[in-house]
């Protein structure tokens, strides 16, 4: 026990604030905090296993999805990127185009010795080289001209004899294109060597596009063809052929003939490609089966075509470019072209003196100057190339301001 002393103050009040302290002493025991140490038992940890049996996957064999299946994967899948697209587009839309000046250098390779040659087609490729086809689009019996292949950059021009005139032209890879002639061949080029030449078509190659799909060409013989390059050959997968009777009611004369119908061009956009015949036939063509949908057009004499779905720009000799849906017309606009090419998501119109842009994003026309060009191609998502009467071959940047 231990002895502690409590002190305590005690001050009673009494009346006229008179005080008397009072001091007292009481005494209180307790006792002492006793320590000990307890034992305690340790947890107990138990370490519980387990396994697994990995089943061997059997491989199913000849497991093939139908094509009408893939289709609605892929249109599915369009429509959602649609979707989200238009949503996004009020904030991304910007009208006014700048065409910035990127490089231009002159090719002194182009030298006309006939009156009638002229630039037939021209592409720009991933390692900046640009394909010129040099000829005639004209011919009456057989071919008399000097056509000619140049591959250009800004430091060489090569030059490759032709033994007939080129139509179209397309790069499969940054080092093999591919040409179609006015005989119906498609020859592969690997720079300056021919890897692969095939007789494709009976008549003009009119066009040429590479995709996942294939390869697609067109015919003024009326065929319009999907085909694969093999280590050896070219393999046709599918084959459409176009005749009187496909054209609608208000531009054919005759209610059924086989006779066919010129393809005068093509473009593709994802699996779909837009087929224009020169007397104003207009289809869209979905891949890989070739089906073909009518689209309404008045009769024109078409020689070019740009598809960015769902817009499509019809070029007509003489005649205003038209831009339409598959549903409806959409707007003419102030330009015969005679020139023209898909940059991204811009078409781009030429007559030899003016260049007219129109968006597909704001639909309306974005830019209009004057500007020399005989010749015009791009490369996505937003260079073009085009080259002016005095050979000089220059690269724009189109740009937003």
């Amino acid at each position: 026990m231990e002895d502690v002393d409590l002190h305590e103050f005690h001050l009673p009040r009494r009346r006229r604030d008179d005080r008397e302290v009072s001091f007292n002493t009481t005494s209180v025991q307790t006792e002492p905090i006793q320590k000990k140490d307890a034992q305690t038992e340790a947890d107990d940890h138990v370490d519980v296993g387990c396994q697994t049996v990995q089943q061997p996957a059997e491989k199913p064999d000849n497991v093939r999805i139908d094509q009408k299946v893939v289709d609605m994967i892929i249109e599915a899948l369009n429509e959602n990127e649609k979707i989200n697209f238009d949503r996004l587009l009020p904030f991304h839309l910007r009208e006014n185009v700048h065409l910035e000046h990127v490089a231009s250098y002159k090719i002194d390779e182009i030298n006309f010795t006939e009156a009638e040659s002229d630039v037939i087609a021209m592409r720009y490729g991933t390692s900046r080289r640009s394909l010129l086809l040099l000829g005639s689009r004209h011919h009456e019996t057989f071919c008399s001209h000097q056509p000619r292949l140049l591959i250009s950059t800004s430091s060489t021009t090569t030059t490759v004899p032709l033994a007939v005139c080129p139509f179209s032209v397309a790069f499969r890879s940054a080092s093999q294109f591919a040409v179609g002639d006015s005989s119906g061949r498609l020859t592969l080029f690997s720079g300056q060597n021919v890897v692969q030449e095939e007789k494709i078509h009976n008549g003009c190659v009119t066009s040429i596009d590479f995709s996942t799909h294939g390869v697609l060409t067109s015919s003024d013989d009326g065929e319009l063809k999907l085909s694969q390059f093999t280590a050896t050959e070219l393999v046709t997968i599918k084959t459409v052929r176009l005749t009187v009777g496909d054209l609608p009611r208000n531009i054919r004369k005759a209610s059924s003939s086989s006779k066919n119908v010129a393809i005068v061009s093509v473009q593709r956009s994802a699996s779909e490609a837009v087929v224009a015949t020169e007397t104003g036939g207009l289809w869209i063509a979905r891949l890989p089966l070739l089906t073909l949908r009518s689209v309404a057009l008045p009769a024109q004499p078409i020689h070019s075509v740009l598809f960015q779905s769902p817009y499509i720009a019809v070029c007509a000799q003489g005649q205003p470019v038209v831009i339409l849906t598959a549903e409806s017309f959409v707007e003419q606009l102030p330009i015969s072209a005679t020139i023209s090419t898909r940059c991204g998501s811009h078409f781009v119109f030429s007559d030899s003196k003016r260049i007219v842009i129109w968006s597909c994003a704001s639909a309306k026309i974005c830019y209009d100057a004057n500007l020399p060009c005989t010749a015009m191609t791009s490369f996505p998502p937003d260079t073009l190339v085009y080259l002016d009467d005095s050979h000089n071959l220059t690269t724009l940047l189109i740009t937003y301001y």
